[in-house]
């Protein structure tokens, strides 16, 4: 059975066909009135078992599945549930008065048709009830306009007309009784006005920021122009989506919700952002549905013409078992396809946690390289990736140090300002590439300012950069301020390699370190490593397990030492004593500290000893309370270990 819709581009019935099929319900309405029994005629709601429904895609977005009676998935009514209507026209999505966000309904009151009736939403009614109706709605036209009206009570232009010719040929007599049920129920419009039927479109907006999907969905059907209103592209500038891969029954799943949304909305689109939650155990046909999605997406935002400025599809981990090798090979084609085809506005990117091999990483990087390289070559203003998150983008096992083509793709971005990589990236031949890649024609210096490098364990960062390298990328970009992020790493020699002294350090923080043997000193990392970036270290977090080594005192000089340092964050084995110390320095006015966060672990001998504890730490802060700097954001917490 074909919808009964009429949209441009789905494959329904015309206007005329429509209204031909109304005038033979009537007809057969009146046959039954005379004692014949007309034979049942299905609707777009009434389905006997026998009847497959063929809906378009905006009444099966519109409607809810329970209410429908549907045993069968949406997949198998008609084709995709998310589908775009056939017939070889694009819906023009600016004069549809009707909502497709690609939202079903959430009420699951009675469903009916959004449109093709008496009002946005209004049931059939009899003809004592239309009459009726019609009266109250002419009495309450004559009543000055007190409250917004529902959607069962807006009626058209056409209604009004034929409300007052008919309300002019009753008789005094049939009417007045109606009259007066009329003013018995237009008796609370009678109070102050409360404002949304008068409400400018702007602040209109501006409300309908604050509201969800599901009621900007209601919002819409309330009139015409509320539905303008949600129609707004500021309304869907940016969106996120947490594909999981799994299907709930009875209710539309994310996936499906996403490429409906690009498909219907994907022009209004500037930032999107994409977080892959592949469960920890899944079969392959959950992946193989996540990767389905995924191409479905892309395909949607292509087929919309979307000017993406911001990019971000993170956590695929492509290295799990989950994903069998034609649909890691699949999800990389089609990334790469989508970024060489739509990368031309895009001005940030982040592909952090993908996991890929060194080849599947490469192509992608050489696809978006293309569009760079056009861009470069066309001197188009403005365009060109402004920041790049590559962190965690190839394997773990993969040595991507040693490969100069990677060096080389990355200096075809000339326009990088913030770049986040893993340390096995990172070579001598990478900070050339970054530093040649900034020296372009009108320019006098690089553009690049953020480089943020985190080095894991787990993680090749055993090579050789060379001091000099450094010393030449800074001079080519000498805004460049670089982070580093060390997780557990106790190898005091190796963060020496790592941590040079012509680094541009700002940011430093170490987790997840333990020094808990006793062979493994972590004192001269604070003592010999960070203190030669004593003039420009503005971040500092430590977080180390440090129950046989104490490093109190080198913590505090170091702290003393950097003139710089606007946050500190200490999460290790401390003594009450090294937080009354800080504290005492933070009273003095050329402290530069902004913001405070130390967690006290100490070993616990018992509930007595933690309650003596909580009540030193209650007395000190209390007495330095009213010295510190007032906009210190100071914050110390016990943590006692049994």
């Amino acid at each position: 059975m074909p919808c009964l819709c009429v949209e441009d581009g789905c494959g329904s019935e015309t206007q005329s066909e429509v209204e031909d099929s109304r005038k033979s319900v009537t007809e057969q309405t009146d046959n039954s009135a005379d004692g014949q029994t007309p034979p049942q005629q299905p609707s777009i709601f009434t389905l006997s078992k026998k009847e497959v429904l063929d809906p378009c895609w905006y009444c099966m977005m519109s409607l809810i599945r329970e209410d429908l009676n549907l045993t069968q998935p949406l997949t198998q009514l008609g084709g995709e549930a998310s589908s775009p209507p056939p017939g070889g026209k694009s819906p023009n999505y600016q004069t549809d008065p009707r909502p497709h966000f690609g939202i079903p309904n959430s009420s699951r009151s009675t469903p009916f048709p959004l449109w093709g009736s008496r009002g946005p939403r209004e049931l059939r009614k009899g003809d004592e009830e239309e009459e009726e109706e019609e009266v109250c709605m002419s009495t309450e036209r004559d009543l000055a306009r007190m409250s917004l009206h529902t959607p069962s009570e807006s009626v058209s232009s056409e209604e009004e007309q034929n409300g007052t010719l008919e309300e002019s040929t009753e008789s005094p007599d049939s009417s007045s009784g109606r009259h007066e049920q009329a003013a018995d129920v237009s008796e609370w419009d009678e109070s102050p006005a409360s404002g949304w039927d008068l409400l400018p479109d702007v602040c209109l907006q501006h409300v309908l920021v604050w509201l969800g999907d599901r009621d900007r969905a209601r919002a819409s059907l309330v009139c015409r122009r509320w539905h303008r209103a949600t129609r707004s592209p500021a309304l869907w500038r940016s969106r996120h989506f947490h594909l999981t891969g799994r299907c709930s029954p009875g209710r539309c799943s994310e996936h499906d919700l996403a490429v409906g949304y690009a498909r219907s909305l994907g022009a209004f689109l500037e930032e999107l952002e994409v977080l892959v939650a592949l469960p920890y155990r899944c079969r392959v046909t959950v992946a193989r549905r996540l990767q389905l999605a995924l191409r479905a997406l892309f395909q949607g935002l292509c087929g919309s013409g979307a000017r993406l400025r911001s990019l971000s599809v993170r956590n695929l981990q492509l290295q799990r078992d989950a994903w069998s090798r034609s649909t890691r090979n699949a999800i990389v084609h089609n990334l790469a396809h989508f970024l060489g085809h739509m990368a031309t506005h895009l001005l940030h990117l982040s592909l952090g946690g993908s996991r890929m091999t060194l080849a599947q990483g490469l192509k992608v990087l050489k696809a978006l390289a293309r569009t760079q390289q056009h861009l470069n070559s066309s001197g188009g203003k403005g365009g060109g990736i402004l920041s790049l998150d590559l962190e965690g983008f190839f394997a773990p096992s993969e040595p991507v140090h040693t490969h100069p083509p990677f060096s080389q793709l990355l200096g075809h971005f000339h326009r990088l300002e913030w770049l986040s990589l893993s340390y096995s990236c990172v070579s001598d031949e990478l900070l050339e590439a970054l530093g040649s890649s900034q020296q372009v024609k009108g320019r006098g210096c690089g553009s690049l300012k953020c480089l943020r490098l985190k080095c894991h364990n787990e993680e090749p960062h055993s090579q050789v950069v060379w001091e000099q390298a450094w010393a030449s990328l800074v001079q080519r970009c000498p805004k460049l301020c670089v982070e580093f992020d060390v997780e557990g790493i106790t190898n005091v020699d190796r963060l020496q390699r790592i941590l040079l002294p012509r680094v541009p350090l700002v940011s430093f923080t170490m987790s997840e370190c333990n020094f808990s043997e006793q062979d493994v000193n972590p004192k001269p990392i604070f003592r010999d490593i960070l203190p030669h970036f004593w003039c420009q270290l503005q971040v500092l977090s430590v977080e180390i397990d440090n129950c046989y080594q104490s490093v109190d005192e080198e913590l505090l000089e170091l702290v003393m030492m950097c003139s710089q340092l606007d946050s500190l964050m200490l999460n290790a084995y401390l003594e009450l004593s090294f937080v009354e110390q800080l504290l005492e320095y933070c009273q003095h006015t050329s402290c530069p500290i902004r913001s405070l966060d130390v967690k006290v672990c100490y070993l616990s001998e018992g509930e007595s000893h933690e309650e003596v504890e909580e009540e030193k730490l209650r007395e000190l802060l209390s007495y330095h309370s009213h010295f510190v700097h007032p906009a210190l954001q100071l914050s110390v917490e016990l943590y006692p270990i049994k």
